[in-house]
Order: structure tokens, then C-alpha cells, then sequence
């Protein structure tokens, strides 16, 4: 079950698009469509054709939001998906800059698909 990148990187505005740290799982269109129009509040992240794209029949997105950081270098990803028996395992992986990096308020975001599934999803941050 590997996960489909639909972008990623830093959401810019100071917390002014009402976005906090969280993981997400979307199951339809119209939940998809509130999380991208916040996404875009202050930052142009998905494009409409993207947005469009999911096929909630067989697809699901996943959103991970990382807690907003005082400065740039911070990234968080999916590192793997373990399919168990009874549950889908999310291995989220946070980077950060080592030594000097640029002063700036940011919030780092990863925003894939994985196959839909009615297993229940877990999230767990490995180092």
C-alpha cells in the first residue's frame, strides 16, 4: 500500500489559515474540498485539478500538518504504510534543519492518497 504524493512542503501566513498540527484522513470529496480551500487560504499548496482528481471510491488522502516552527527547514513526510489485519499503520518522519536556517514562521504539510480501505487508520512518528 504505498501512498501517492499530492504536495508538499510549507504553509506560510502565521496560523492565519486555521490550520493546526494534525493527521487526517479524508474519506469524500467534500471533506477533501474544506481541507484544501484552507490549505489555500494564504498559500496556493493544491491546485484545483488536483483537488478534482481523487476518486473517493477507491482513494483516500491522507494529510499531515506538522506544528508551526519559528524557522525554515522543517519537513514531515510518510515514511511507510504497514497494511496490518485489522489496521493500516502511518510511520510519519519529521526532519529538522541542523546548524542555521532562515527565520521565518512555517508549517510544514505532506498531503498524499493511499487506497481506500475500511481497515481504521494509525498514526505513529518514527525518529
Amino acid at each position: 500500500m504505498n501512498p501517492t504524493l499530492i504536495a508538499e512542503g510549507n504553509l506560510y501566513g502565521n496560523g492565519n489559515d486555521g490550520l493546526v498540527e494534525t493527521n487526517m484522513v479524508l474519506k469524500n470529496q467534500a471533506e477533501w474540498k474544506e481541507v484544501a480551500a484552507k490549505m489555500n487560504k494564504i498559500n496556493a499548496t493544491i491546485k484545483e485539478e488536483q483537488i478534482d482528481a481523487i476518486d473517493f471510491d477507491k482513494q483516500m488522502v491522507i494529510v499531515l500538518i506538522d506544528q508551526q516552527r519559528t524557522k525554515g527547514g522543517h519537513s514531515i513526510k510518510i515514511a511507510a504504510v504497514d497494511n496490518k489485519m485489522q489496521s493500516v499503520v502511518i510511520s510519519i518522519q519529521k526532519s529538522h534543519p541542523e546548524g542555521m536556517a532562515t527565520m521565518v514562521m512555517t508549517q510544514p504539510y505532506y498531503v498524499a492518497t493511499i487506497p481506500k480501505t475500511d481497515k481504521q487508520i494509525e498514526f505513529e512518528e518514527v525518529k
